[in-house]
């Protein structure tokens, strides 16, 4: 149930991600916040689109520039 939930909200942050230039800036932002808030989990948060099948048109990961 709860990796159902999980899933359907990457899923989300995907269509809005998928909208426009600054969507995509929104779930950037989103999932860095979750990075520095979670620095020890910082390779299982990059991870989570992937896991769930979602595809971003960029790669998360601790050095990530949401505003390119």
């Amino acid at each position: 149930m709860v990796e159902s939930l999980c899933c359907d909200a990457v899923g989300g942050l995907n269509g809005v991600g998928d909208s426009r230039a600054d969507g995509r800036q929104t779930v950037c932002r989103c999932l860095m916040g979750l990075i520095t808030t979670y620095n020890p989990n910082a390779t299982a948060i990059a991870t989570l689109p992937g896991f769930f099948g979602v595809s971003l048109d960029f790669t998360i990961d601790p050095n990530t520039d949401c505003d390119l």
